[in-house]
């Protein structure tokens, strides 16, 4: 009888620190599988942090892009513009002289060499 009682208490010892052993086992891989998982969930995160920075950046860049673009079409378009103006002042020396006509030239080139020099500033 005693060896029945012995063999049955070693059983349910055995029994016992089984289950304790496969419940601390099974705890460990579930902490180490939860803590994987945020390490992944982190890494998602600050791959998409890039991403979006990546994209700011890209926009940026071509918002700048399209401003630099502008501002020297803005200095042809001036410079265009005062050429012609320019062109049309020294037309006056072939015909007869009128002081208003050449004030009224003159006075448009002017503005439009101002106008190229604020359009040189922008750029």
């Amino acid at each position: 009888m005693t060896s029945t009682l012995m063999t049955t208490a070693i059983a349910i010892v055995g029994t016992l620190l089984g289950s304790g052993l496969t419940a601390f086992v099974t705890a460990r891989v579930e902490r180490r599988k939860n803590e994987a998982l945020e390490r992944q969930q982190i890494r998602q995160e600050a791959a998409q942090e890039r991403a979006a920075l990546r994209e700011l950046r890209v926009e940026h860049r071509k918002w700048r892009r399209d401003r630099r673009q502008a501002a020297y079409q803005g200095l042809l378009d001036a410079a265009h513009e005062a050429q012609g103006t320019i062109w049309q002042l020294t037309r006056l020396t072939l015909e007869p002289y009128d002081q208003h006509r050449y004030d009224v030239r003159r006075g448009a080139a002017i503005d439009a060499v101002q106008a190229v020099r604020q359009a040189a500033t922008t750029v």
